[in-house]
């Protein structure tokens, strides 16, 4: 079985081989890296991993450059690949089978063509483990990272991903599997001053674009609203039983 993984990134060194150990571990043949000018070793990381490195056509925070990399790349090797996977540098697809074993069954019992995993956003005041990703996952359910990243290009004409790649409506064979999978959001980890940090360097990049229309408003917010939804959500976080140990 042949999949790929397309990413986007920028400044992505705090999580980054431990996702790409992850899915390199878990039948990923093929890494398409689409950096947005990173400072940090990101491009370092990915290369390590064997991926292959594109650079998006500006280097601001700009959600037209994402939207292209979520709808419109992969169609480029639709013919090269069983299934595709479409997500976020710090987003790690899992089913408690093995996402070979998994997508197995999708083909040949469930002749699934789409897969709509469950979101958990993962919050810790720990840093990522540095020998399994996993290992660090607490956190709760959250349907904003429900998100329709896997899925197989021959069959799916469009995934037609709106604003944010939060939500899509593809179009084709479409055929979502039933099996649970688990979309697991990595960025919350590391204390609450990374990620103050982080949403300012993401709101001091923002383009006139985003600005004008509102996307990534999330990251302008104030270092207190943030304490707040950190301490909100540290609260009600807990293990992630899906996951076996």
């Amino acid at each position: 079985m042949k999949i790929a993984l397309f990413i986007p990134t920028y400044n992505e060194s705090y999580t980054l081989d431990q996702i790409l150990t992850y899915y390199r571990a878990n039948g990923v043949t093929e890494i398409f890296v689409f950096d947005n000018g990173s400072t940090d070793e990101t491009r370092e990381i990915a290369m390590r991993h064997g991926a292959i490195m594109f650079e998006t056509k500006t280097k601001d925070l700009d959600d037209r450059n994402y939207l292209h990399i979520k709808n419109q790349t992969w169609k480029a090797y639709r013919d090269d690949f069983d299934f595709i996977i479409c997500c976020d540098a710090d987003e790690v697809l899992y089913h408690p089978d093995g996402l070979v074993q998994a997508l197995t069954n999708a083909i040949w019992r469930d002749q699934a063509s789409i897969i709509h995993p469950q979101g958990w956003n993962v919050y810790s005041e720990l840093a990522p483990d540095p020998r399994d990703i996993l290992k660090v996952s607490t956190g709760f359910p959250d349907p904003n990272f429900s998100k329709c990243v896997r899925f197989d290009p021959r069959r799916i004409e469009e995934m037609n991903y709106g604003w944010g790649a939060h939500s899509c409506s593809p179009t084709g064979d479409v055929k979502y599997s039933a099996d649970q999978y688990y979309l697991l959001h990595f960025r919350c980890l590391g204390g609450v001053q990374r990620m103050i940090d982080r949403h300012r360097e993401y709101a001091e990049r923002m383009s006139a674009f985003n600005q004008a229309n509102g996307y990534g408003f999330h990251y302008l917010r104030s270092e207190a609203e943030i304490q707040a939804e950190w301490e909100r959500n540290i609260g009600r976080s807990e293990k992630a039983g899906f996951i076996n140990d």
